[in-house]
């Protein structure tokens, strides 16, 4: 559904442009995401490598922590990244790591 409601704005902007006063407009926001491209590989590129950076570390695994006191907080489901747990610890950590790019710093 979201891939063809983003076809649409496309095709949208597409017939904008017989309009001259929308014309450079359309031109514009053409260009600047065609300009972003570049960007755009180079930030999934950061996000990527922070994520195996945070796989390697294990960071927000804590229910093999030494500490009998943060197992029980494990144990309780009150801890940072519990919303996460259900899906594979790389995707997790991608998703993380854009939250935190994003300027998400609530971490419980």
């Amino acid at each position: 559904m979201i891939l063809t409601t983003c076809f649409l704005l496309v095709k949208t902007f597409f017939y904008l442009r017989i309009f001259k006063d929308l014309s450079f407009l359309v031109t514009m926001l053409k260009q600047v995401f065609f300009d972003l491209r570049v960007f755009m590989v180079f930030f999934f590129l950061i996000l990527y490598m922070f994520a195996i950076v945070m796989s390697v570390l294990d960071i927000g695994r804590y229910e093999y922590s030494a500490d009998p006191a943060i197992r029980a907080i494990v144990r309780s489901g009150s801890f940072s990244g519990q919303e996460y747990l259900k899906i594979n610890k790389f995707f997790a950590n991608i998703i993380m790591v854009y939250r935190i790019s994003l300027g998400d710093y609530d971490f419980g």
